[in-house]
């Protein structure tokens, strides 16, 4: 996906993560209208965030945070213990933040 090799992806993900999973989408509104969303699939304890958009001008108002926080508490309530989050490098900080860390790259 997007370019990334096969290999890679099949080293990080075993196929069962991707072809035998629960896929949940978690969504921020205000004022009636869709401002933000990530999306998460999970598989046993495991989640992972592939991804997460925030509407331009409600960026830098916590609305990701919030998204990210709801999302990881309400997966934590269903039992997973182990999120990861593919992001952008820009990310990193915000990501670190939330307690994620990097435990493998790749460049796209």
């Amino acid at each position: 996906a997007y370019g990334i090799p096969e290999s890679d992806v099949a080293r990080a993900f075993p196929v069962e993560m991707v072809t035998q999973q629960e896929i949940s989408i978690f969504l921020a509104s205000r004022f009636g209208k869709c401002i933000g969303c990530v999306q998460a699939t999970r598989r046993k304890n495991i989640a992972v965030f592939w991804s997460l958009a925030v509407n331009p001008d409600q960026q830098s108002r916590g609305t990701g945070e919030f998204l990210l926080r709801s999302a990881m508490c309400w997966l934590n309530d269903c039992g997973v213990d182990h999120c990861v989050m593919l992001g952008a490098p820009g990310s990193r900080y915000r990501f670190e933040s939330l307690g994620f860390r990097i435990v493998d790259s790749a460049s796209v």
